[in-house]
């Protein structure tokens, strides 16, 4: 099943797997997370639907989660180590 804004969920052994790494950041230590283009209603439906009909959903996610939903982490531009260098 390929979704509309880019992921690919695809069954293995009667799983839904994902792929994200197309949207992985590779970014370094120093870069910031650049910002995001607004979210297109009509996706976040799609996604909704998705995961409601899923009768089981697992979610990894990975340092940067945060930052991509607006939170600052440690070394983000509003974050405590600006204020300690």
């Amino acid at each position: 099943m390929r979704m509309s804004f880019g992921l690919t969920f695809r069954a293995a052994k009667g799983c839904w797997m994902v792929n994200l790494s197309r949207h992985c950041s590779r970014g370094s230590l120093g870069l910031f997370v650049p910002p995001s283009p607004p979210t297109d209603p009509a996706k976040v439906k799609e996604l909704q639907r998705f995961i409601t009909l899923s009768k089981r959903l697992l979610v990894m996610t990975g340092a940067g989660i945060s930052t991509e939903s607006g939170i600052p982490d440690y070394r983000s531009e509003k974050g405590p180590l600006l204020g300690l260098r």
